[in-house]
């Protein structure tokens, strides 16, 4: 039993459930329970392949104070890009903790791949809300070849409240960086991503080729308004208190 952290774990045949506290990756644990859903944690660099979470009951990751889950991919057609093709990696930079994308994203000649990709993501410290989305993927071009990445964000679940939308296209340059971000219209505890992953050759012939190597997701955080409040109110507090002295 972990009293100090608010969890209360129980084993009975080899079954753990987990009420309300997922294991901080700071802890070195390789997963926890969150409800009757596997969390894996993984630190910045590590990696899984996002196939181990696209089961009947779906695992979710834990990457700083953040939990991906509900990942589900959805090919064009069956010989698309599919989720057992992408790799699932713990992300983590000037912005804050995210995840990367990677696989064999890459169409040649007279061929275009569309595949969705959809996942939610929570804060685990709800006094540090998501304010914007970055999104941010490397891709290389030639001849007629293009590629985009457009990018639903939703509050209350797929198909909710669309709050923002991103859309980033390279239809040139044989190697870009591209980046964009969205401001939310208010700080949120849990978001849900829709990536639409679309790229091509745009033409016959091997001269004409688009490759994706990499798409980056982060997230920046505000205090909540209550916790906003409250250190105003210890602030102003002190400087009372040191005037009065």
């Amino acid at each position: 039993m972990l009293r100090g952290w608010g969890c209360r774990t129980s084993f009975s045949g080899g079954l753990c459930a987990c009420v309300v506290f997922i294991t901080s990756f700071f802890l070195g644990d390789s997963s926890a329970c969150l409800g009757q859903v596997q969390v894996t944690n993984l630190n910045p660099g590590q990696s899984i392949d996002l196939a181990q979470l696209l089961n009947s009951n779906p695992s979710s990751v834990q990457i700083g104070d953040k939990v991906f889950g509900e990942f589900s991919v959805v090919p064009s057609d069956t010989n698309a890009l599919a989720g057992d093709d992408l790799q699932l990696t713990a992300l983590s930079n000037q912005i804050g903790f995210g995840i990367s994308l990677s696989g064999p994203m890459s169409a040649i000649g007279n061929v275009t791949e569309d595949v969705v990709v959809r996942f939610s993501v929570a804060v685990t410290n709800s006094s540090q809300l998501i304010s914007d989305v970055h999104l941010d993927y490397n891709s290389v071009v030639f001849g007629a070849g293009f590629s985009s990445v457009i990018e639903d964000v939703f509050t209350g679940g797929f198909g909710g409240t669309l709050v923002d939308q991103i859309d980033v296209l390279n239809l040139g340059g044989t190697n870009e960086q591209l980046s964009a971000a969205a401001n939310l219209p208010t700080p949120e505890q849990k978001i849900y991503i829709q990536k639409d992953v679309i790229f091509g050759g745009g033409a016959v012939g091997n001269q004409n080729a688009s490759f994706i190597s990499i798409i980056d997701q982060t997230f920046s955080q505000v205090p909540e308004p209550s916790t906003m409040l409250l250190s105003f109110a210890g602030f102003a507090t002190l400087l009372f208190v040191k005037r009065r002295k």
